[in-house]
């Protein structure tokens, strides 16, 4: 009875999807090149190309990325998990471009596609799945939307259900990124002493690590806090020398741009603020919005208006774009743009 409730399991499976689920759960049968299988040899290369695309994507090669996920998708079966997979390193560079109606639209096909395959999808192939559900999380907390908790909630069930000990602390950022744009102090104690714990009894794995203390400095400034976003932006330095990771590189060019503006040396910060916008423009980062307001409010503080105008123009045009708009950079470029001759305040 139960081969054959297997069975009528398999048939009502569509043919393409087949060779991507399994009936047992365990590690996929090790690739013989003298069988020179056309389907697995496929498979083979759509991973070596995915692993590509993810490392162009974690080491701040946005556009990289996105190009090298569109190949794979371009390969893939419609509707297979391959389409899933391929779509992971779009959405994680889409996260740190701050694109998120585009992010979201990418997230939730992949997401569907995951939750359709559920527990026959091999054990390989579940860490894609929390990571479209922790990267769609994570991008709506940095645009400033509620839509965070859910998928942030989900990612968190799913490394819980498959126990993945790493996932639970990355499910959790989401909710740090969060109190630490909205200034929560409960909800960022809560969520950093949560995570710092996963972090510590893991033995400190450096991505973890480091997007543990990637948005932290945003907090920490906002409350004075210098010598804490100080010793923060240090340990960012040294984890983007060591391992070669633009993405931590800009984050900390910008921060130090902030923290030389708040401490009143004005002449530093200009220095700062000029080279991270020209970073996080490089990079395509979403954060250049706020290193362009800050950059704003500085020219606004030395009076030089005309230069001020352009800066935070640009800043309100991304700010209020329906894929790259945030509701705090918003609010801070029109206040800023109130401070400007002949402007409607």
């Amino acid at each position: 009875a139960m081969m054959a409730a297997r069975k009528r399991r398999l048939e009502r499976t569509p043919r393409f999807l087949r060779r991507f689920v399994e009936d047992k759960p365990g590690p996929p049968k090790p690739f013989d090149p003298a069988t020179r299988d056309p389907v697995m040899i496929f498979e083979r290369l759509q991973q070596v190309s995915g692993m590509q695309a993810m490392a162009f994507a974690v080491l701040g090669e946005a556009e990289l990325a996105i190009a090298a996920s569109e190949r794979l998708l371009k390969r893939a079966p419609p509707g297979s998990p391959h389409v899933a997979v391929a779509s992971v390193p779009k959405i994680l560079a889409l996260m740190h471009m701050g694109r998120t109606r585009d992010l979201r639209a990418t997230a939730e096909q992949a997401t569907a596609i995951f939750e359709r395959a559920g527990e026959r999808l091999p054990p390989p192939l579940r860490i894609f799945w929390f990571l479209s559900l922790y990267l769609r999380g994570l991008g709506e907390a940095l645009a400033g939307t509620t839509a965070w908790e859910q998928p942030a909630a989900k990612a968190l069930a799913l490394a819980e259900r498959f126990d993945l000990p790493q996932e639970r602390g990355f499910a959790l950022l989401p909710a740090l990124v969060r109190a630490c744009l909205c200034g929560d102090p409960e909800g960022f104690a809560r969520a950093y002493a949560a995570v710092e714990e996963i972090t510590r009894r893991l033995g400190f794995p450096h991505v973890l690590n480091s997007r543990l203390r990637l948005w932290t400095p945003t907090y920490y400034l906002e409350r004075g806090e210098r010598e804490l976003a100080r010793a923060t932006c240090t340990r960012l330095d040294a984890l983007a020398k060591a391992t070669r990771d633009t993405w931590i590189a800009t984050y900390a060019a910008v921060y130090q741009g902030f923290d030389a503006l708040s401490d009143g040396d004005l002449t530093r910060a200009d220095a700062l603020l000029t080279t991270a916008c020209e970073g996080a423009r490089t990079k395509k980062l979403g954060r250049l919005t706020t290193a362009l307001c800050a950059r704003g409010e500085l020219l606004v503080s030395l009076r030089r208006f005309d230069e001020a105008r352009p800066v935070l123009e640009e800043a309100f045009a991304r700010a209020t774009s329906p894929d790259t708009g945030t509701p705090y950079d918003e609010a801070i470029a029109r206040r800023l743009m109130a401070h400007l001759p002949n402007e409607d305040a």
